[in-house]
């Protein structure tokens, strides 16, 4: 799945963003959406990453930030990472520190459905459910807010539902549903 950046500015006024905010997209793919964030909420973001798990995409992303550059009034970070392994006590680390510093993160979840079953799970998407990564976001920050795309939390594992918005993806035709938790 992508979203573009246009349906990420609608995503973010709707959500509504709040000075000093620390933008994460998960499965930051070619860095559009980390971009487009910096540009356009500069007053209220004070960094925007991205974390992507193919080394191919990252250094791609890594060279429109740097084309960007001198179009970016905060800063960008685009890194290599895995968020399910954020509670590796050996690999983890890293992406550990991203979500422990993120207020507002944005994952379209078919992104990660394949990688996502746990031991007891059967199938991946059982009615949209992502328990690896619900247990991985769990490391934000209380109040953080994360906006889901065709996937679902665990109110178990600290999140409260907000609301649903439905957007136009091309990939994802006819449509997604954008689905806001908090962190509580």
């Amino acid at each position: 799945g992508e979203l573009s950046v246009p349906v990420l500015a609608e995503l973010l006024d709707a959500v509504g963003l709040e000075e000093n905010d620390a933008f994460l997209d998960i499965g930051s793919g070619d860095g559009a959406l980390v971009l487009g964030a910096a540009m356009l909420h500069p007053d209220e973001l004070r960094i925007a990453r991205g974390l992507e798990l193919v080394p191919g995409l990252v250094t791609r992303s890594q060279l429109h930030a740097r084309k960007l550059e001198s179009n970016l009034k905060i800063p960008v970070e685009l890194s290599l990472g895995d968020v399910h392994q954020a509670h590796d006590p050996v690999n983890g680390e890293f992406v550990a520190s991203i979500l422990q510093d993120s207020t507002l993160a944005v994952c379209f979840a078919t992104t990660w459905s394949a990688d996502n079953v746990t031991p007891d799970d059967k199938i991946s998407l059982k009615g949209r459910s992502l328990p690896k990564l619900s247990a991985a976001l769990n490391l934000m920050p209380l109040g953080s807010r994360i906006l889901l795309i065709d996937g679902r939390l665990d109110p178990k594992d600290g999140y409260r539902w907000e609301g649903d918005m439905k957007i136009v993806c091309p990939d994802t035709a006819p449509f997604s549903v954008a689905s806001l938790y908090e962190r509580r």
